[in-house]
Order: structure tokens, then C-alpha cells, then sequence
């Protein structure tokens, strides 16, 4: 089973595969081609490894990137994922299933930002469908790896 940053690895460079092509797929999306970099890039704190209960490298990107409050955001998100973790079983088909863990997860993750959507409608527009599909991408390596190792 391949590590975190084997996993986080894989996932930066196809961030970078994805934004390197941006401007081949751009004619036709515009500026919304650069959400699939992003979603992939979402990757790195949406890891289909969120099921573990004992941790995995999003956290630690969580706190890496939460700048002065880093603890605190490690925290935070850890919390929020616990019930998921505690309910999921680790590589089963709702944690490492192509598309459906995808989906599951950003639809936990939106009822539990459910606020955020009912304030701003504009952010469910043909930019997420974009951004879920480099989402997707990202799960999609993930999920091979493991298979694969």
C-alpha cells in the first residue's frame, strides 16, 4: 500500500498534468478548465483515506496550510471527519469506489459546509462539476495505487 506522500505525490503531479493542459481544453471550458487542476489539486485534504481513523496526510496538509492557526485547523478537520471515519469501513466501496466515494464524500463534506451553499448558490454551478471531476482524477490514481500495490 502505497504511503501518504507517495499518494499526495502522485496527486501534485497530476495536478500539474492537468494545469499544463489547461490551455489545449481551455477553448471550450474558458476559465473553468483550470477547476480540474483545482479539484485535483483538492485532492491533497479530500484523500479517499479520510476513513482512517487514526489519521492520514490531509491532516497534516490541513495543518500545513492553515497557516498561524495550523493546529487548530488540523484540529477542525479532523473533527469533521471522525464521524465519517468511524461509519466508513477503510478501502471499502464507499471510501475507495470510483465516482461514488468521490460523490459520497464532497456530498458529506457539503452538508457539512451546507451554510456555505445556501449563501452563495452561485458556488453549484458548471465550475464544480469541473472541479468534482479533477476530483475525481485524483481519487481515481488513488484508488489504482492502492489496487496496484
Amino acid at each position: 500500500m502505497p504511503s501518504g506522500r507517495v499518494h499526495a505525490t502522485t496527486t501534485l503531479i497530476a495536478s500539474v498534468g492537468l494545469l499544463a493542459g489547461a490551455p489545449i481544453y481551455a477553448g471550450q471550458l474558458g476559465a473553468a478548465s483550470l477547476m480540474l487542476p483545482a479539484g485535483c489539486l483538492s485532492g491533497l485534504l479530500l484523500s479517499p483515506d479520510l476513513d482512517v481513523d487514526r489519521g492520514n496526510i490531509s491532516f497534516h496538509y490541513a495543518e500545513k496550510f492553515g497557516g498561524m492557526i495550523g493546529d487548530l485547523t488540523r484540529f477542525a478537520w479532523r473533527v469533521f471527519w471522525y464521524p465519517y471515519a468511524k461509519l466508513v469501513r477503510h478501502r471499502s466501496w464507499i471510501s475507495h469506489g470510483c465516482l461514488v466515494s468521490t460523490a459520497l464524500r464532497v456530498a458529506y463534506l457539503m452538508i457539512g459546509s451546507l451554510c456555505i451553499f445556501v449563501a452563495y448558490p452561485a458556488i453549484i454551478s458548471p465550475w464544480f462539476l469541473y472541479w468534482f471531476l479533477g476530483l475525481a482524477v485524483s481519487d481515481g490514481l488513488h484508488i489504482i495505487m492502492d489496487k496496484i500495490f
